[in-house]
């Protein structure tokens, strides 16, 4: 299913749009794993989660720890550092090796795409699934839409032998396997963030 706006009128009231269209965030767990919400921007105010903070951030993996690296100003980079027990916040100094052991990661974003046809500007609002393997689950991922100008809607479900955990109704989304406390099996993390109101949540499936 797709939705096409054309016309520079309908561009702009596409676009204007309020953030009144967010649907309330549910988890659905029907497995015997457990979630966890290890980090809510909206509690510790750290720093502002505007768009411009994702231009080509990463995550990439430390020693025993994953680090998101944020978009940098200046000589300076915003960084949160995720351990298994804990989320740190921190600005260091920008170096130019800092990118090392880029982590593998899936984001989905607004759910727009812009294209021209016959000299018209068009927007597309997306509605698609899209599948994922991952070590011990198959991933799910549903693209429901666009909630405002730079955040969308985004489901995901994941599937393990014994059941699964639906998390509906996210924004942006980044979304990662990987195994922080090295006891061989693969912790699922979701970073869910809305750049429409500044939020950003990080869970964990373990």
């Amino acid at each position: 299913m797709k939705t096409i706006f054309t016309g520079l009128f309908i561009f702009f009231s596409f676009f204007g749009q309020s953030q009144e269209d967010q649907k309330p965030f549910k988890i659905i767990n029907k497995s015997n794993h457990e979630t966890e919400l290890m980090f809510d921007n909206q509690s510790h105010k750290f720093i502002r989660f505007r768009s411009d903070l994702f231009k080509n951030w990463q995550v990439f993996k430390s020693d025993s720890s994953l680090i998101v690296n944020f978009h940098p100003k200046g000589n300076f980079l915003n960084q949160l550092e995720i351990e298994y027990d804990t989320v740190k916040f921190r600005t260091i100094e920008r170096k130019s090796n800092i990118h090392t052991d880029t982590l593998k990661a899936y984001s989905f974003r607004t759910n727009l795409h812009y294209y021209y046809t016959d000299s018209v500007f068009n927007v597309e609002e997306i509605f698609k699934t899209t599948k994922y393997k991952f070590s011990d689950a198959n991933v799910v991922l549903y693209q429901e839409g666009n909630r405002c100008t730079d955040s969308g809607m985004n489901s995901i479900k994941i599937i393990f032998k014994n059941g699964f955990i639906h998390f509906k109704n996210l924004n942006n989304i980044k979304f990662f396997e990987y195994d922080i406390n090295k006891d061989g099996k693969n912790e699922i993390y979701i970073i869910n963030f809305s750049c429409c109101d500044e939020k950003l949540k990080i869970f964990r499936v373990i």
